[in-house]
């Protein structure tokens, strides 16, 4: 089941995505994120890579927590 839910369906119901921050500890550069999306085994397409951070009245956020925020027009586009 969970392969299933990894590689994007289950049931042939369901349909998602991951959005995953990469470590902003570890990576500083954007172009150093394929090598730590490599070294992290993240390969599936289902798999979003959210960086880097982002900040909004002051405070700030994972590009994770900013793409959930506008998700309605990110599942659109993305054909979720």
């Amino acid at each position: 089941m969970l392969i299933k839910i990894i590689q994007g369906t289950y049931n042939g119901v369901f349909n998602g995505k991951a959005l995953i921050d990469v470590d902003t500890e570890a990576v500083t550069f954007y172009v150093d994120v394929p090598q730590w999306k490599e070294a992290n085994g993240i390969t599936s397409k289902t798999q979003v890579l959210c960086f880097p951070l982002v900040s909004r009245g002051g405070k700030t956020f994972r590009m994770s927590t900013h793409m959930t925020d506008i998700s309605p027009s990110f599942t659109e586009a993305s054909g979720c």
